[in-house]
Order: C-alpha cells, then sequence, then structure tokens
C-alpha cells in the first residue's frame, strides 16, 4: 500500500470472491462515478481490474474448450461425408454391374477353383513310394 491514509481510511483482507464479468464492469463504473479518494480509487480500480483480469482469462478457457469441441465436430461431419461418398460409390457399382460380364468372370474363377482343388487331391496322394 502506498499514500497517506485520509480519515475513515480502512482496509481489509479476505478471499476474492467470484462474480459475472457484467458484475465487474458494473463495479468498475460505480468506482469511477465516486469523488476522489486516493486508496479507495485505488483499490477499488485493483480489484476490478484483477476481477477483468480472471475474466478474460476465463473466456479463453471457455473458447478454447468450445473451439475444440467444433472441431471434433467439423472432422466427424468430415468423416461422415467421406463415408456416404465411399457407399454411394459402392452401391452405384453393384447397381450399374454388367450381368453377361460378370457372369462369364464368375464361370473362369468356377473353373479355376476347380482345378486347384483336383491338383491338389491329386498330389497330396502322392507319397515318396509313388515317386520310386
Amino acid at each position: 500500500m502506498t499514500g497517506a491514509p485520509a480519515t475513515g481510511d480502512s482496509f481489509s483482507i479476505s478471499q476474492a470472491n467470484t462474480q459475472d464479468f457484467f458484475t465487474t464492469l458494473d463495479n468498475l463504473v460505480s468506482a469511477l462515478k465516486q469523488p476522489p479518494s486516493n486508496a479507495q480509487l485505488n483499490t477499488l480500480l485493483g480489484n476490478a481490474l484483477q476481477q477483468l483480469d480472471q475474466g478474460s482469462n476465463q473466456l479463453s478457457n471457455v473458447r478454447t474448450r468450445v473451439g475444440a469441441r467444433l472441431q471434433m465436430l467439423d472432422d466427424t461431419d468430415a468423416s461422415r461425408q467421406d463415408q456416404a461418398v465411399q457407399l454411394q460409390a459402392s452401391l452405384s457399382t453393384l447397381q450399374d454391374v454388367d450381368f453377361a460380364t460378370a457372369i462369364t468372370k464368375l464361370n473362369q474363377q468356377a473353373v479355376g477353383l476347380q482345378a486347384a482343388q483336383q491338383s491338389y487331391s491329386k498330389i497330396s496322394q502322392l507319397s515318396l513310394f509313388n515317386f520310386l
């Protein structure tokens, strides 16, 4: 504390209480409207500035949390849109299939599978004595 105390000046120390931002601004306006008393004015202005700093910090914290949530929503929306495009492409591929080509490919794969199965069954029956 600085300055010479005037008659009727007093001070007390207590834990800071919480108040909303607009109450802080109202207290600052009322402090500026009072007749100037150095010690009182300095105390009121100091309290108001401290409360404004705390309010500003709180606003920044809330803004950060809201920004993170908005980013998560944007990411989720982009993922949903990508998935919708992929589903649409898959659906289009299934709906636009050429049945003649698909049946031909299926038959070719079935013939290849049968040949592989027959080869395996003949090879699996062979033993070392069959080679000698």
